[in-house]
């Protein structure tokens, strides 16, 4: 039986499948920084570009053993695929193979070990005088961070930056807070949280550092590159976990200094609110009292206002823990959202003036914990 069409048939299978390969693995080798699925985000700084370099060469490996071994199975389901033709010749015992296929792990988990020690030493590394330190504060279910906090903070467990710090920033709603710091230099990390595990992750840096209550976590980054990154908590911390984001702005250090400056400014013209009864100027129109214990929801489900006068909310929060306010959907005349600021730290009671409202029903609720809700009646 004339088998020369088979074996071309073979041959031509066999061409393909090698084309195949090396078109996936100088895919795989060569693949554009932004492929989705396959490579991860463009680093932006220094530690980053490190572990993006280990990412690769540790991928390359897996896909060049996966392509040798679906490869060989191709091969042998192509060749041997007749049933009529006699079988393999069959090796057993073959110590140059065993050798190989023990060796050969066994040189690439070696190497791959100290390859990932190293890249960890680095991205570990801490600077002994870093030109900036920022603390980040997690808590259900966004960010607060502190700029210019006393060298205590190093080792404080619970801390509210708000207090002692030369200002802080603290996310509403699904937008967070925005993070600047300067390209070039080294920024320290100190990362704390105030009930729960979150993770403090930008996909741009290629880290993610759990917050831990009870601890304080820290890492040092230098960005490379100004712009404008995403980052968000990166564990699962309850109701409103997909609501904990942030921005990150890298930018020039002069372009930080000014924002610096003008946060400081801003921080010292606005004093930290009194308690109720502190005296200051006389209170709009009415004046309703609400407060809030926890961050699950308000002491009071239901308030009940006249129309068509100012109101003046106080905000009384009893939270130990982490700051509140007090928002109303749609109270604006444009029809958005009041929302209350500064911001309630704990065991503070804030005045919040909201304009005339029409008859009718509104809900109100905590910008920054969007499951602390409640029904205001304006009648």
């Amino acid at each position: 039986m004339d088998r020369a069409p088979g074996r071309r048939r073979n041959l031509a299978l066999v061409v393909v499948a090698v084309l195949t390969v090396a078109a996936i693995v100088g895919l795989i080798v060569f693949y554009p920084a932004d492929w989705p699925g396959f490579a991860p985000p463009t680093p932006i700084t220094v530690t980053g570009q490190d572990t993006e370099g280990i990412y690769r060469v540790v991928f390359t490996i897996a896909a060049i053993i996966f392509l040798l071994v679906e490869g060989l199975i191709l091969f042998a389901v192509l060749r041997y695929r007749r049933t009529d033709e006699e079988l393999p010749v069959q090796t057993h015992g073959n110590l140059i193979a065993e050798a190989a296929w023990t060796i050969v792990p066994a040189i690439i988990v070696i190497s791959l070990f100290f390859l990932s020690i190293n890249v960890q030493n680095k991205v570990e590394a801490r600077s002994p005088d870093p030109d900036v330190t920022i603390d980040v504060v997690g808590f259900q279910w966004q960010w607060t961070i502190g700029y210019g906090c006393p060298a205590s903070y190093a080792t404080e467990t619970t801390v509210q930056p708000a207090a002692d710090c030369e200002f802080s920033l603290t996310g509403l709603g699904s937008v967070g807070p925005d993070i600047h710091l300067p390209v070039g230099q080294t920024v320290h990390f100190r990362l704390h949280a105030a009930d729960v595990i979150h993770a403090f992750y930008v996909p741009a840096f290629l880290y993610k550092k759990d917050v831990i209550p009870g601890r304080v976590n820290s890492f040092d980054v230098i960005v490379e590159q100004p712009g404008t990154y995403s980052g968000q908590c990166a564990e699962l911390c309850g109701l409103s976990h997909a609501q904990m984001f942030f921005t990150l702005t890298a930018e020039d250090p002069g372009a930080y200094d000014a924002w610096y400056a003008q946060q400081v400014e801003t921080a010292n013209a606005s004093p930290t609110p009194g308690p109720s009864g502190s005296g200051g100027p006389p209170l709009a129109g009415s004046v309703v009292d609400v407060s809030a214990s926890n961050a699950t929801a308000f002491d009071q489900a239901t308030l009940t206002t006249p129309a068509g006068t100012p109101i003046t909310f106080r905000f009384a929060n009893k939270d130990p823990n982490v700051a509140h306010n007090f928002s109303i959907k749609g109270a604006n005349a444009d029809g958005s959202d009041f929302i209350g600021l500064p911001l309630a730290n704990p065991g503070e009671t804030v005045d919040y003036v909201s304009p005339a409202l029409a008859a009718g029903t509104y809900p109100y609720y905590c910008s920054v914990h969007a499951n602390m809700t409640g029904t205001l009646t304006v009648q």
